[in-house]
């Protein structure tokens, strides 16, 4: 998705970051739209002023997938409508469900595309445009562990080996996560 994305160096990126944990989700979305109406900002950079947060223009939306949906619904309920129309958007940290993709594609008129890392070792891997996640193979090595057999397809312990910081290489990072590898092209 990256090689073929059209953001550029020097375009605007928004970065959405989780925005609070609340008991429900209606009071997560008010207190989204309350921080977007009180602090404008946080979708703004210097190309206009702060109290026009559309004036930023971001190419590029990244963040948690939770974030950026209820970002999503913050600006479809918006008076006046947003013009926000980035060309790529990327979530990260969580999954992203497909609700919020279809919600996400919706008001931005841009695909969402997920990436899957862990703090420690960075990213390891990128979805497609035909939604597989592809292993960013030049430094990663990704093994399934306790696996019940070595078969691609086979569910265990995700375990990363990067090899990307040759003073001190992270190998076998354990993260907790359960996953398998592919068993096929997409």
């Amino acid at each position: 998705v990256r090689r073929s994305c059209p953001v550029r160096a020097g375009n605007n990126i928004a970065l959405c970051k989780c925005v609070g944990i609340t008991p429900s989700k209606a009071s997560l979305l008010t207190e989204a739209s309350g921080t977007f109406r009180q602090n404008p900002s946080a979708l703004q950079d210097s190309a206009g002023p702060p109290d026009q947060p559309d004036n930023a223009r971001p190419a590029k939306l990244f963040g948690y997938a939770s974030a950026l949906s209820l970002l999503a619904a913050y600006v479809r309920h918006r008076e006046p409508p947003s013009v926000i129309r980035p060309k790529a958007i990327f979530t990260t940290a969580e999954p992203l469900y497909d609700f919020q993709r279809a919600l996400i594609r919706e008001v931005f008129q841009c695909p969402a595309a997920t990436e899957y890392g862990a703090r420690d070792v960075g990213i390891v891997a990128n979805e497609c445009p035909a939604g597989a996640l592809h292993i960013n193979a030049e430094g990663i090595v990704v093994e399934i562990v306790g696996a019940t057999s070595t078969t691609a397809g086979d569910f265990g312990e995700i375990v990363v080996t990067n090899l990307d910081t040759p003073a001190m290489p992270i190998i076998r990072y354990r993260t907790g996560d359960v996953g398998a590898l592919g068993t096929g092209a997409c």
